[in-house]
């Protein structure tokens, strides 16, 4: 009888590289078995969610598919919830807490501007304070920066690895968040992936596109 899944909490057997066929595919799409959605697992087989109040079923990390999803999104089981108890954390506010310890009014302006004292928001979020944008992914305004893009935002992922490469991301390139989590932004959990593929399917046009990756990047190999 085939061993079961090695992807914590999969009930079903395995396939290939110890996955079953759908984790198995999910590695070979996405270059993780977690990415792509949410896996459920078995009706009960992980208990209910941890999070206090929710009689959901765990689907993963011991989270119910809502506040697994907001802690990929949000890097925070809670985040978008609006009456967690308790009042807001900043001094001398009273408001009900919403996210992070935060109030409604106090975490909107964490959201975008990466801190909670800001009392006007700049327009369209241009400031230069890393905040989480309505993506999940943390960024912040500064068009003089080597990493930003041609709206003048900075993406911190795409810093972090354009620091540890020594060089600004090349057009068809992009950063994989090993955890999923977007907001999570740490060098462990970062890979570097290439999207860009020749245009025609010749030998020769295969041998021109393979000296071109290896001349962009043999000299960051080590890097990586």
């Amino acid at each position: 009888m085939k061993p079961k899944c090695k992807i914590e909490g999969c009930e079903n057997t395995s396939d290939t590289k110890e996955l079953c066929p759908a984790h198995y595919m999910r590695l070979l799409r996405y270059g993780d078995p977690l990415k792509g959605g949410i896996m459920r697992a078995p009706k009960n087989s992980l208990g209910h969610c941890k999070i206090e109040g929710c009689k959901k079923n765990a689907v993963g990390l011991e989270l119910c598919c809502t506040h697994y999803s907001k802690l990929k999104k949000y890097g925070d089981p809670l985040a978008g919830r609006i009456n967690d108890g308790g009042t807001c954390k900043v001094d001398k506010c009273l408001e009900p807490v919403k996210s992070f310890k935060l109030c409604c009014k106090h975490y909107a302006r964490f959201k975008k501007n990466g801190i909670t004292t800001v009392e006007k928001w700049q327009q369209n979020g241009q400031t230069k304070a890393w905040h989480i944008d309505t993506r999940g992914y943390v960024v912040k305004y500064d068009p003089k920066n080597e990493h930003a893009r041609g709206s003048g935002f900075v993406a911190q992922h795409r810093e972090v690895m354009g620091i540890k490469i020594g060089r600004k991301l090349l057009k068809g390139e992009n950063v994989h968040h090993l955890n999923g989590i977007r907001s999570d932004n740490r060098i462990e959990n970062l890979e570097l992936w290439a999207v860009n593929q020749p245009y025609g399917q010749r030998v020769k046009d295969l041998l021109a596109w393979a000296d071109e990756i290896n001349r962009i990047y043999k000299p960051i190999a080590d890097k990586l």
